[in-house]
């Protein structure tokens, strides 16, 4: 995270130069007012902002599926004999008989196991952390 920070910190301050650049080119001799007087107020604000950006408390937000939407990409299947693997959520191990249901990936799960993890907690698949919905 530090080092796109960084690389976003960059990223602005090169476009900054490039936009001073081309403004100071091309209004040199049709405007008396002096830029450097506003790009010097702005370069202290952004360095004020990236400077700050440490003492700002950033939250992850939470990517999660709908309840419709768990419902059209879930596939339910009943196991007909013992595959001797565990729930990755729950740790217990799924028996013969059991429904479980499985992800687009290929990874299956109990149903409302999955269902809380992939509603509540995030849209990607636990082992393989692939995108539920599609998107790569």
């Amino acid at each position: 995270m530090e080092n796109d920070l960084y690389n976003l910190n960059r990223s602005v301050l090169t476009h900054i130069n490039n936009i001073r650049n081309r403004i100071d080119f091309e209004y040199t001799f049709e405007c008396t007012i002096g830029f450097s007087d506003y790009f010097e107020q702005f370069d202290n604000l952004l360095e004020t902002i990236l400077n700050s950006e440490n003492e700002m408390d950033f939250e992850d937000v939470k990517v999660v599926l709908t309840n419709d939407e768990f419902n059209k990409i879930s596939k339910e299947y009943k196991i007909d004999k013992s595959i001797h693997k565990d729930c990755t959520i729950c740790m217990e191990v799924l028996c013969e008989n059991e429904s479980v249901n499985i992800l687009p990936c290929g990874h299956y799960y109990h149903k409302e196991c999955i269902k809380t993890w992939l509603c509540n907690e995030n849209v990607k698949c636990p082992i393989c952390r692939s995108d539920t919905r599609g998107i790569k």
